[in-house]
């Protein structure tokens, strides 16, 4: 028993163990152990086999999954939402079983597919982007055309895009400076600054901001999110909305879908998306020499696989290996 002075601390151990890790990563672990709950409690398993979960009965789960049309991902999420059940109140978890382990390696060979990684965004398409719908006077367009050139330049999430406040961006003569308070490869919170430089040319990511900050008419002391939805007045032109909340995931990927169809056309559409943006930045990088160490910092990456993994390297650097091997 706790003594009655330390019950308010002990109500607060709850809240520490669910900030052990990110929010979102909480909630998708406690989503794959809550659909093992309902399967068990479907199928009749009595309580005390549903939690805590015996190696067997989780092996028969992911039969399940195997044979109803899972995937990788759903399997991923049960193994890891009954091990973060486990951990969580210090019980062994039935993860670390062996027989475990073959049957969620032998699902997973089964569902296996080979990884289709999006194509990458390139000067030249968003060279494109601009031809296509720049306009001085229209902040639908300037807003769209802006937030790509972020994207791309600073290598962003289109998250961290999302996340941006205008006290976050700092404008100078030579660049600008954003801040990144939130990455989930900032585990810690200590935020990240990018640098992006100022080119003087059309698709300068500074000088396409100032004019998206005019149109706006978002204050240099703002506050407010940056980049908000719109409403359409009875002039024809775009107004930001009052409601200080952030563009959601899915207009972005809805604006940037419109953007582009028909921009990309000897492509289907489907093959690009938001990451598209990150990964074309990161792969211009990469393809002009730029020094690892700063690469990997200016895309904030924790290791160098994850890294490597957005670079779509140069046909041309490709072709130089085999040119270099003396044959």
């Amino acid at each position: 028993m706790v003594p009655n002075h330390l019950k308010d601390l002990a109500m607060g151990v709850p809240e520490l163990l669910q900030n052990c890790k990110a929010n979102s990563t909480v909630r998708k672990y406690c989503y794959g152990f809550l659909r093992w709950r309902k399967w068990a409690k479907q199928n009749g398993f009595e309580e005390e086999n549903i939690f805590p979960v015996k190696p067997f009965h989780l092996c028969i789960y992911l039969t399940f999954l195997v044979k109803n049309n899972g995937n990788v991902g759903s399997l991923t999420d049960a193994m890891y939402g009954v091990k973060w059940a486990h951990d969580i109140v210090g019980r062994v978890s039935p993860t670390v079983s062996l027989l475990v382990k073959n049957v969620f390696e032998g699902a997973k060979r089964l569902l296996a597919k080979p990884v289709q990684k999006k194509q990458v965004i390139t000067v030249s398409i968003l060279d494109k982007l601009y031809d296509k719908i720049y306009d001085k006077e229209n902040l639908y367009n300037q807003r769209i055309i802006t937030m790509c050139l972020f994207a791309y330049a600073g290598f962003m999430r289109s998250a961290e895009v999302l996340a941006l406040r205008r006290s976050d961006v700092q404008i100078r003569t030579s660049h600008m400076e954003i801040f990144v308070e939130q990455s989930k490869t900032d585990i810690y919170r200590d935020g990240a600054w990018i640098i992006v430089s100022r080119t003087g040319s059309r698709l300068c990511p500074v000088c396409n901001f100032e004019l998206y900050l005019k149109l706006a008419g978002i204050s240099v002391d703002s506050e407010e999110f940056v980049f908000r939805n719109l409403t359409k007045m009875a002039s024809g032109r775009y107004s930001l909305r009052n409601v200080d909340k952030p563009m959601t995931y899915s207009r972005f990927r809805e604006i940037f879908i419109e953007a582009f169809t028909t921009i990309v056309q000897d492509i289907m559409i489907s093959q690009f998306g938001l990451h598209s943006l990150r990964a074309g930045g990161a792969s211009a990088a990469a393809n002009s020499g730029i020094p690892d160490r700063m690469f990997k910092r200016h895309g904030r990456w924790k290791s160098e696989t994850a890294k490597d993994g957005y670079i779509k390297d140069d046909f041309r650097e490709r072709l130089n290996v085999s040119m270099h091997l003396n044959l």
